[in-house]
Parts: structure tokens; C-alpha cells; sequence
């Protein structure tokens, strides 16, 4: 489980004023099942609605059954207007899929591809209450914000517009009407001299017919519809309801830009300025196309886009569209969430903030409660009691940062009504700069910036009030030597800051860096500049070295930057990428036995669901063949001795799961979806299968077989009609087993969790969900409990001679613990950065030693963990098994006196030997190489490059392996220059298509490199 993965959904970012409507949602999760969305690397043509034209994206995909592949933004390859697509949007896919993966997973893994960029789930929009309260009067913020001296410069524009991105618009209301734009393109008449509007027609060539007042890119499907890849839309921003809770857009819009001054309803700052809507949810909630709604709008010419709804961003393709908006000139002005939380280490509001204007909320003192707060926050606006409109010719009042963000927006068009040639970066900088600070108190400030005076973002900075200049500073871009942004070690690295002033000349300036949680060190941090004038820029040259705090699995360490001009005064986080390698690494020689007799079996056509190793040398597997028969196979460290379809066995089975008992014997539990079983029994490898009984009252579900030996064997199983648990011992080789009665009294509402089962020697070890330890001894014939009861559960654990290391989790989050008893004193970590890396562990064991265990997630990372909680990578001499997705059923360990053996399958069948992996090698020692990598990669002609980056000149030795490992050639064997990259050419014209590895020897050590020859 992670713990941190994508948290925040979508929200909807309305406090109710009164008693808020239960959600219509709760029961969904945070993201739409079965639907990612990716970036292939290229362009890419589709071939029909579930394929595209390339075979090896098609080959990817394969596996998880597509439904439908849908270009998100297809009109980048066909519109003449929009060329320029910098962020690649054409490139971008929605996929829809049957496989039962989680999204989540699904995205990791096709992130891994060298066919795509990047992939994300789509998370779901969570409204979170509806406005309730009777219209009674007072729009005190407008007197706040000195909406009066603000309208006495200018009333607006009506040629300037704010997009409102949301759920309904109802565009009809007496209040809006005449503030809805109008497109140009849709109005007026056609050459055959019909309405525009109404002509059924797409005039513009924009995609969309008739879109004249906005548009709706969910219309009315259902969960079940998007889920399933239909899409309807229309031009109706309406929600044709009397009352919903999913009113929310309409709330919006009038904060922004009601019509003023036409004696009815209320006033709004914007007052002149014009509304699209742009409904991108469902009547039913369903859906949350914001994106396509992001770049329609800047499509057709937004200045503002208003977004009133947590989460904008947070996937890699959404942060595309924005960035892909602000080229196109458009302001995106974001609430900034109502969790009352710091967001100065959330890595997505880091991100946008150069690209976005976030708007907190104030209750006129200060920062509003509820109000999220934090550099990356621009200002603060009025959020308490907002009276706007609402559907159906109503007025309501409303609270919350979804009301402060189109106040700010309308102040940023207003700004834009007088500075026509502005850029968003010009407009955002103009309201931060002319905020009025909440405290003076420099530490105070920094986080709860201000509130904006809608007044002063109008009088500073115009021609005819000279004497109110105010610059507007901010760090744009930051680099090392190596033309890159990232920290890739932990020495001292230079890099260039490059900052920018948006606003009136700046002078007398000091400019200042922090490391907040000193994870970075700097030789100097502060500087001054006499000046930097409107539009320029300059540089600045500091040294950043990586703390020993950093751990290498960080993705990012923070600055704060402060910027000083005589009254002037801006904060900016910016984060700085880490690709830091580990201080100690271990390695182990991975193996696998010869799979060639598979072929005879149609190996390609089985799939592997559960495997069992025995007497450290032998493996035992089970799964189903093509036509659903379940086989079993047996293979030894060297090859594969058996693999057959188990006879006489049905074919109405749909899991497997295989214990070897020895290099002879095995037992298989197959289970029907009717929750029916079966039990088979093999002693003569396979030859024949014997049913086995199991004499019970109740129906039982397996969920752990065992043999301690050849003779004693446990097996737990769950009642499928109580929350009991059952446990049965065998003495003879699993041929009859024995029901054993409950020998000790559990807690109310205790249970065992079956599925935390650990086996050692004679004994079993089964937490409870008290987290207390159930201890069999004996071959399950004693039994006593091992601890107290934990205010945390056990998910797995291990035991050595010397810890307890477990994988835990209590009501806020996961975490690993460590005992030296089962008694007390548990020693915790948690890292959040770790857990984002790492995920769920599939699979904990360690060394005879006791003071280190191995982790394995199901992505195919395999780290060390020492017992002070000092995680390290672990790699392999020769296959590559990253990205690899494995199942906790096909990871396990078989022991034998002093030896262990981990044994796994993924593509193939592997194992290595945990006693020959417990070495350290440390990296100060590796460090010889700064970089070294091969090209391309895949190498799809025949010239094959390698590059290699030593800090002193020594002998190397460059050999090239294939999967097999055997090696076919050497490629270089001499010394290398130093302070260089050198360059190895080889030629691959000899070799036919298949997965190699450069093996890169020096000092006694070496490193493995893969590389995919494609012909």
C-alpha cells in the first residue's frame, strides 16, 4: 500500500455555510478504475479505436485487453492555429482497459517503457458540500478588496474573459446572461445566411459545434458510461435540475464577473468582464475532463482560466495543459485547498506555482482557518459568506478558497483590461507584489503572504501613477554544469540561477537561498545586485551539496529563496531533482535454470500463478495452461525436469496454489469461484495426483500451506461464514490431516490473520489483528502468545536469531518496526519519500546473521535493510528483472541448514543466494565512474555506443553478455582517459535481436548495463 501516492483527489472546494449534503460519492475511490492516460515519446497514429499503428505499443498494451485508446487532444495535429504544440499534447492517450491491475500500478509500469514518457491514473472530482444558507444581504469583501476605488481606474474589459473550469454553468441566469461570452466564431451568419448559433455547423473549426456560449465535455454519461470509454458532450452548460450537489460552477462565475450595475442580483469586482463556461463533469459527477477543458479555453483566446477545485495538476498530463495554456497567454488561477495544512513541502503545489496563480483564503483579519497556507500561495482573498449566484435564478452564500480564486481572477482581469501587452507571468507577479501583508514579521510572512487590494494591483505600475513602481522578482530557471537541474551525488556542484524581473526596475537587491530542513549545503547563500531592470535577467552561481541526511531514494530537497528590494519583498520554493546514487550497494548473481523443455510444453501459453521451493534446489510451480487445465512443473537449478497438465483435474478452477513437499512430492489446492476445492497430492513427481480430504464441519478457504519436513505439515484456513480461522496438521506427507482445536482464548473481536504467517524450522508465528503473536511450536501442536497488544497491525514480518523486522501500518500510515523481542520496545520508521519509492513489500526475509533483511516490492526492487533502518539497493551480475511486475506468490525463500535461496518468476524462473549477497560495496570506492550508459538504447541499426565519465585514468574491461549469460565479445580491454566522457563504438551487425548486457569491469568490481537490440 502507499502510503502518499496521490492522496488528494480532485476536491471540490466549497465549506458549507450551513449542514452540508452527505456525498453521493463516498463510496467511489480517488481515481476512475481502468483508465490511465499516457504520453507516448513519439507521435503516434491510431489504427482503430482500441490499437495503434506501432506493434511494439500495441505489444505493451496487450496484456490488459484494451477497451478503448481515445488522443486527448487530437486537434494539435490537425488545427493550422496551434502548430506550436511545445508540451507534445498530441502525444498524450486515454487508455481503457479489462485487466483487473489498479491504475496506479498500471501507470508505474508503462512509465517504465522507452516508448513512454509518462502515465497517470485520472483521478475523480469529490465535491465536498453545497452552499445552503437564505439569501440575506451583505457583499462586505467587495469594500475589502476597495472594489470602489478599483472600479473608479476601470470597470473591465468586455473583450477580456475568464474561462470558468468547473461543474455546471448555468449561463442562463438573470445574473450572468449578459456576461456569458459570446464566441465570435459561432455568431453571426453563415454563408447561407443562418444562425451560427444554431446551425448545427462547427464555424471555427475548433471541434465543437455550436459552442457559442461555452461548452460541456461530460454532458450526462454515468460512472459506468466514462468508465466504459463513452463520451458524450454538448453545448448546454446547464444543469437541468432544481437543486443538485453537484451545483458548484455557478457559484463560481458569479464570484468572478455577475453582471454589475443592472439593478438586480449582486455586484462582482469583474464587473464588465465576460464568462465562458466550461462544464467538465457529468450532470452525475461522473467524469473530470479539466484538461481538454484547460486547452479549449486557451484555444479560444481565455485571458484567465479560473480552476475552483483541489488537485489541478497533480497528474503529469494535466501539469502539461497548463503549462501548455500559459504558452498560449493564458492566466490559470487555481484555489488553494481547504485542509487548514502547510504546503511548503507538497511537491505538485511546488511545481505549478510558476505556472499558476494559487489563491488562499482570508476571513478578512487574516488567513482564514480552513485556508491551506504557504509560500507557494500568491495572496489571499475573502472566503466567508460570499453571497453569489446560484442555478436557477437564485443568490446563495457560500464559503471557502472555491469562492476566493474567481475574486482573484477577476482582479487579474481587470488588471488586464489596462495592461493589454501583460503576460500571465507579469499579471500574477502585479497581484502577489501589491498584496498588503498580514504581519510584517518576515517568518510569519513567508507563509501567509497577504491579502489582495484589488486597488493597489490597478494603481501600481501605470504610466500616470509614476510614483508606485514595484518589481516583481522570481528565480526562473536553475542549472548545473552538466546541463541538467538535478543533484546526481553528493559532492559539491555548481549551479546557475537565473532570475527575472517581471515588473518596474528593482535596485539595492538581496537575494538569499535555505535549505528549510538543511538537506543541502551551500558554501555562500546570500548575494546582492546593485540592479535588474523591467524584463532582464541575471545569473547567479552557487555551490549545492547534497546533506548526509539526503537519503538516495528522495526524489527532490527544497530552497526557500528570499528576494529583497527596499520595500519589496517575494518568497519561492523551488525543489531541486535528486538522482543521487547509494553510499552502499550490494550485489548478487542472479541465475536461472534452463526453461528449453518449456517450449515442448508450450510454455509461452501457460501462466505460472504459484511456486514452491524445496531442499534449496528444487522447484516446484503450478498455474493453468490455455485452455484453463492447471499443470504443474518441476525444475532444479539447472533445467526443468517435469511440466505437465495435472490429469483427471477439471478446468472450472480459477486459483492454484502449489507447496513442495519434496524433490518427489507436492500439494496443490485448486479453488472454484463457487468457493469449492480441491486438494491434490502427488509422491512420484507428478506421475499421478491423489485427492486429499480434509475432515471439517464448515467450508474452508486456504490461505497457507506448509511442510516444516517431509512428514509435518500445517495448513491455516478461514471459515467463509464466521470471522474463525482453522488449523490442520499433517504427520504423514500431507496424506490425512487433522483438524486442531483452538488452545488458547483470544481477545473479543480478535482475529487471525492467516495471511502474516511465518515459518521457522518446526515453529509458525501468525499475527493477530491485536498484533499480538500466535506461537506454534512443536509442528503446530503447542501454542502460546508472543508480545502485547500493539496499537498497530502487522502485514509481514520476519524473524532472525537476533530481530523481529516487520511491515505495519496504524490509522494514518505504514511503517517498518523492529524488536529484539516480541515483548515491547519497537523501534519505527517511516519516510515518506521511502514509501513512495518503495511501495507495499511484497516480500520481507533477511540473513542468518540477524542484522539484515531483503525487501522486495512488486515492481522488481530488491533492497537490503539494515536493523538502523539504512536501506540500500540491491543488484544483479547479469539478468534484468526491473519493471518487472512480481507476484507475492511467485517470490519465496527455501532454507536448508545455514543456506537460503530465493527463488521468483517473472518473464522467466530465477534465484540467487541470500548468504553471497550480505557484502557491502562502498561507493567511495565505487565512485571511479561519475557516469557511464550505452546508446542507443534500443539499438535498433548497427552502431552501438558506450560512454564512460572516470575521475582518474585506470585499466577497465568492457564485455558484452547475452541473456543467457554467456559473453560474445569483449569491446574494450585497456585504460581510459580521465576528466572526460570517453567513448566505446562497437558494432552489432553480427548479432541477431534479443536483450544483452554490457558487463563494465574495474578495480574488481562490476557493473551491468542492459541493452535491446530491435532488427
Amino acid at each position: 500500500m502507499k502510503i502518499y501516492f496521490f492522496l488528494l483527489a480532485i476536491v471540490i472546494l466549497l465549506v458549507a455555510s450551513g449542514t452540508a449534503n452527505a456525498s453521493p460519492l463516498k463510496q467511489n475511490s480517488d481515481i476512475f478504475k481502468n483508465i490511465v492516460v499516457i504520453k507516448t515519446k513519439e507521435k503516434q497514429k491510431l489504427t482503430s479505436s482500441q490499437s495503434f499503428e506501432n506493434k511494439e505499443l500495441n505489444q505493451l498494451l496487450k496484456k490488459i485487453n484494451v477497451i478503448s485508446i481515445i488522443q486527448k487532444f487530437s486537434f494539435f495535429l490537425s488545427s493550422n492555429q496551434f502548430e506550436d504544440d511545445e508540451f507534445g499534447l498530441c502525444r498524450i492517450f486515454e487508455i481503457r482497459y479489462k485487466d483487473n491491475i489498479s491504475p496506479i500500478k498500471l501507470s508505474k509500469l508503462l512509465s517504465e517503457s522507452s516508448l513512454i514518457e509518462y502515465s497517470d491514473p485520472i483521478f475523480k472530482s469529490i465535491p465536498q458540500s453545497i452552499p445552503n444558507d437564505s439569501l440575506y444581504s451583505k457583499q462586505g469583501f467587495l469594500e475589502e478588496i476597495f472594489a470602489e476605488k478599483s472600479w473608479e481606474i476601470t470597470k473591465g474589459d468586455s473583450n477580456v474573459f475568464i474561462a470558468i473550469i468547473d461543474t455546471e454553468i448555468d449561463n442562463l441566469h438573470e445574473d450572468l446572461t449578459d456576461n456569458i461570452w459570446c464566441n465570435p466564431g459561432e455568431c453571426g451568419l453563415d454563408a447561407q445566411g443562418n444562425d451560427k448559433r444554431f446551425n448545427g455547423i462547427d464555424d471555427d473549426g475548433n471541434g465543437k459545434i455550436d459552442d457559442w456560449r461555452g461548452w460541456d465535455f461530460c454532458s450526462d454519461i454515468s460512472f459506468e458510461e466514462y468508465e466504459q470509454g463513452i463520451i458524450r458532450e454538448d453545448n448546454n452548460t446547464r444543469l437541468e435540475a432544481e437543486d443538485s450537489y453537484f451545483f458548484h460552477g455557478t457559484s463560481v462565475a458569479g464570484a468572478a464577473s455577475a453582471k454589475t450595475n443592472n439593478k438586480i442580483g449582486i455586484s462582482s469586482i469583474g464587473y464588465h468582464t465576460k464568462i465562458l463556461p466550461v462544464k467538465v463533469q457529468s450532470d452525475l459527477g461522473a467524469g473530470w475532463r479539466a484538461s481538454e477543458g484547460i486547452i479549449y479555453s486557451a484555444m479560444l483566446g481565455a485571458d484567465i482560466i479560473n480552476c475552483s477545485w483541489l488537485g489541478l495538476g497533480r497528474t503529469n498530463f494535466e501539469f502539461d495543459a497548463i503549462r501548455q495554456a500559459k504558452k498560449m497567454g493564458c492566466l490559470i488561477v487555481a484555489a488553494a485547498g481547504n485542509s487548514a495544512s502547510c504546503i511548503n513541502d507538497d511537491d505538485i503545489y511546488i511545481r505549478n506555482s510558476k505556472y499558476l496563480l494559487y489563491v488562499g483564503a482570508s476571513d478578512g483579519r487574516g488567513p482564514a482557518d480552513f485556508s491551506n497556507y504557504g509560500v507557494p500561495i500568491s495572496t489571499y482573498l475573502p472566503s466567508i459568506s460570499i453571497l453569489t449566484t446560484y442555478p436557477n435564478n437564485r443568490y446563495e452564500e457560500a464559503s471557502g478558497s472555491s469562492l476566493s480564486a474567481p475574486i482573484c481572477s477577476a482582479i487579474a482581469a481587470l488588471i488586464k483590461s489596462i495592461h493589454k501587452d501583460w503576460s500571465p507571468e507579469q499579471i500574477r507577479h502585479q497581484i502577489r507584489s501589491s498584496t498588503s501583508p498580514f504581519t510584517q514579521n518576515d517568518l510569519e510572512r513567508k507563509d501567509f503572504f497577504g491579502k489582495a487590494n484589488s486597488y493597489a494591483a490597478l494603481k501600481h505600475n501605470r504610466a500616470d501613477f509614476k510614483d508606485q513602481p514595484i518589481p516583481g522578482i522570481e528565480c526562473i530557471h536553475f542549472i548545473n554544469e552538466e546541463k541538467t537541474d538535478s543533484l546526481k551525488n553528493y559532492i559539491e556542484t555548481p549551479f546557475i540561477f537565473t532570475f527575472k524581473n517581471f515588473l518596474a526596475d528593482a535596485n539595492s537587491i538581496e537575494i538569499s537561498f535555505e535549505s528549510p530542513d538543511s538537506l543541502i549545503e551551500m558554501k555562500e547563500n546570500r548575494f546582492y545586485l546593485n540592479q535588474i531592470l523591467n524584463l532582464e535577467e541575471c545569473n547567479l552561481e552557487l555551490y549545492l551539496k547534497a546533506s548526509d541526511k539526503l537519503k538516495w531514494f528522495e526524489k527532490r530537497a527544497n530552497l526557500l529563496i528570499t528576494i529583497k528590494s527596499n520595500d519589496y519583498i517575494n518568497y519561492q520554493i523551488i525543489s531541486i531533482p535528486l538522482a543521487l546514487k547509494s553510499k552502499t550497494e550490494f550485489q548478487a548473481q542472479l541465475n536461472k535454470p534452463s526453461l528449453q523443455n518449456f517450449f515442448d510444453y508450450k510454455f509461452d501459453y501457460k501462466e505460472i500463478k504459484s511456486i514452491s521451493p524445496v531442499a534449496i534446489n528444487f522447484l516446484w510451480g503450478a498455474g493453468f495452461s490455455e485452455n484453463k487445465a492447471p499443470f504443474f512443473f518441476l525444475a532444479n537449478e539447472d533445467k526443468l525436469l517435469f511440466c505437465d497438465e495435472i490429469k483427471d483435474a477439471e478446468t472450472d478452477f480459477f486459483e492454484i496454489t502449489v507447496e513442495g513437499i519434496s524433490e518427489n512430492s507436492a500439494l496443490i489446492y485448486l479453488k472454484r469461484k463457487d468457493k469449492s476445492h480441491s486438494l491434490l497430492l502427488t509422491q512420484n513427481r507428478g506421475g499421478t495426483w491423489q485427492k486429499i480430504k480434509l475432515n471439517s464441519t464448515s467450508l474452508w478457504n486456504i490461505s497457507k500451506i506448509h511442510f516444516f519436513n517431509e512428514k509435518n505439515g500445517i495448513i491455516l484456513a478461514n471459515s467463509y461464514f464466521s470471522p474463525f480461522y482453522q488449523i490442520f496438521l499433517t504427520d504423514d506427507g500431507g496424506q490425512n490431516w487433522k483438524e486442531i482445536k483452538p488452545q488458547l482464548q483470544f481477545e473479543a473481536s480478535e482475529l487471525l490473520q492467516t495471511e502474516t504467517a511465518f515459518f521457522q524450522y518446526e515453529d509458525a508465528f501468525i499475527s493477530t489483528n491485536k498484533s499480538r503473536i500466535l506461537h506454534l511450536s512443536d509442528f503446530g501442536h503447542n501454542w502460546n502468545f508472543a508480545g502485547d497488544e500493539q496499537n498497530f497491525s502487522i502485514s509481514k514480518f520476519y524473524m532472525s536469531s537476533e530481530n523481529i523486522f516487520a511491515y505495519c501500518s496504524d490509522s494514518i500510515s505504514s511503517f517498518f518496526a523492529i524488536s529484539k523481542n516480541l515483548e515491547a520496545n519497537w523501534e519505527y520508521y517511516f519516510n515518506k519519500s521511502f514509501f513512495e519509492y518503495f511501495d507495499f513489500p511484497i516480500f520481507i526475509s533477511g540473513s542468518n546473521r540477524g542484522n539484515s533483511f531483503l525487501l522486495v516490492n512488486e515492481f522488481g526492487n530488491f533492497l537490503i535493510a539494515e536493523k538502523d533502518f539504512t536501506f540500500s539497493p540491491l543488484k544483479f551480475d547479469r539478468a534484468i528483472i526491473k519493471n518487472k511486475l512480481l507476484n507475492q506468490n511467485l517470490i519465496k525463500i527455501a532454507q536448508s541448514g545455514n543456506k537460503s535461496r530465493l527463488w521468483f518468476v517473472c518473464d522467466s524462473i530465477y534465484f540467487f543466494d541470500l548468504d553471497n549477497i550480505f557484502n557491502p560495496i562502498d561507493s567511495s570506492e565505487k565512485d571511479d565512474f561519475i557516469d557511464f550508459f550505452a546508446y542507443p538504447n534500443p539499438l535498433y541499426g548497427n552502431s552501438a555506443y558506450f560512454q564512460i565519465y572516470l575521475m582518474e585514468e585506470k585499466p577497465i574491461k568492457l564485455e558484452l553478455f547475452n541473456s543467457l549469460g554467456r559473453r560474445v565479445k569483449t569491446l574494450f580491454n585497456e585504460s581510459a582517459p580521465a576528466n572526460q566522457y570517453f567513448t566505446i563504438q562497437w558494432n552489432s551487425s553480427s548479432l541477431p535481436s534479443g536483450v544483452y548486457f554490457h558487463r563494465l569491469s574495474a578495480n574488481g568490481k562490476i557493473y551491468t548495463i542492459p541493452i535491446v537490440i530491435a532488427k
